[in-house]
């Protein structure tokens, strides 16, 4: 099977990306990144490390190293890529410093969270509040939440301000990641108000889908 950095267009993609990213304020950083070989989260991190001039170091949570070796194999031998074994649903442990964490792990898709909703909540409530723990032990400028548009169910207005609490009514296994992803997003706020000195922003998948 062809890999990604074998296709032309893809190289292009992420280069054409790389260029026009605001990125300098990462320059010299280190990013822990949960979801690594999920679609968005792999998508930035080829962003990030196509520029071989770029000074970044990504700490990638990984279930297997074989797994990240084999998504990320045109960086296996690249230092700024660091393997990290880890499933978030357990207290996460990383030696040295880290700048900004990002929780992108979860199962997004109707199939995934279908056959998996105890691990699509636990990734969801656990998850956030270990890669919380790890922003916090480290003294991370900033923790980036990847919340969802599933979390307003099916929206009855075409523009969703940040307090619209959604029009979710059904409760079965297609509505697992709107209830999963939802709790977890209140419990970023709530620890936003309670750790006043910790910054957290959000960003609404829709918004950050790198397509």
């Amino acid at each position: 099977m062809k890999s990604l950095y074998e296709v032309e267009e893809y190289i292009k993609e992420i280069t054409d990306f790389s260029k026009s990213l605001d990125k300098e304020f990462l320059c010299g950083k280190n990013i822990a990144i949960s979801g690594t070989t999920g679609l968005i989260c792999s998508y930035l991190i080829d962003s990030l490390l196509i520029d071989e001039t770029f000074d970044i170091k990504i700490i990638a949570l990984v279930l297997t190293l074989e797994d990240g070796k084999s998504r990320f194999r045109k960086y296996v031998n690249d230092k700024r890529l660091v393997f990290v074994v880890a499933n978030i649903v357990n207290p996460i442990h990383i030696d040295g410093a880290v700048d900004y964490v990002i929780h992108g792990a979860s199962y997004t898709d109707p199939k995934g969270y279908a056959e998996h909703p105890i691990d699509t909540m636990l990734i969801n409530f656990n998850g956030v509040k270990n890669m919380l723990d790890l922003a916090v032990e480290k003294k991370s400028t900033k923790l980036l939440f990847m919340s969802t548009c599933e979390i307003y169910g099916e929206a009855d207005i075409d523009s969703i301000p940040e307090d619209y609490t959604g029009n979710s009514t059904q409760w079965m296994f297609a509505v697992v990641i709107t209830k999963a992803k939802g709790l977890a997003r209140l419990f970023v706020f709530v620890i936003r108000k309670k750790k006043e000195s910790l910054l957290l922003f959000q960003g609404l998948v829709d918004v950050l889908a790198l397509r």
